[in-house]
């Protein structure tokens, strides 16, 4: 039995916090190797197969759900009195993901979408609903700027 600060003891300690490095490390890219796998299998999804259709409509679906589930969250957020609901910097990434995905989605809208109906009535539906994603998209930049400057 060696006092304490001996030479087993320290060399005790230092195999501890490696260890407790190398977990937290390993924590982390285990934590991102699924994220990684996903990206991976829907780019090989993409890039194989002919969905181009399904691919257009899962990216307006995808943004009108998703970015309707996220806003209505940081709306009750606000409405419950919680002084900051989410951090300026995710904020910023909801803001930025948001220009993107509607203008992407008005695009594919009017470009796409409006030569598909024969109907009149139809057609300037659907340009009125890209119109209206390009504005959110527009409105999601203005909101970016504000949220960059505050």
């Amino acid at each position: 039995m060696g006092f304490i600060g001996s030479q087993t003891d320290l060399g005790k300690l230092e195999t501890i916090v490696y260890y407790r490095k190398f977990s937290k490390s390993l924590k982390s890219e285990i934590g991102l190797f699924p994220q990684v796998f996903i990206l991976t299998i829907v780019i090989l999804i993409e890039n194989v197969s002919d969905h181009s259709y399904t691919s257009q409509a899962m990216l307006v679906c995808g943004t009108l759900s998703g970015y309707m589930i996220i806003c209505s969250a940081l709306l009750i957020g606000h409405l419950l009195g919680t002084p900051t609901p989410v951090d300026k910097r995710i904020d910023l990434l909801f803001s930025i993901g948001a220009c993107i995905m509607f203008i992407s989605s008005g695009a594919v809208i009017v470009d796409q979408w409006s030569t598909a109906y024969t109907s009149r009535k139809d057609k300037n539906t659907i340009i009125a609903a890209g119109a209206m994603a390009i504005i959110t998209g527009a409105i999601f930049i203005a909101d970016t700027l504000v949220i960059f400057r505050s």
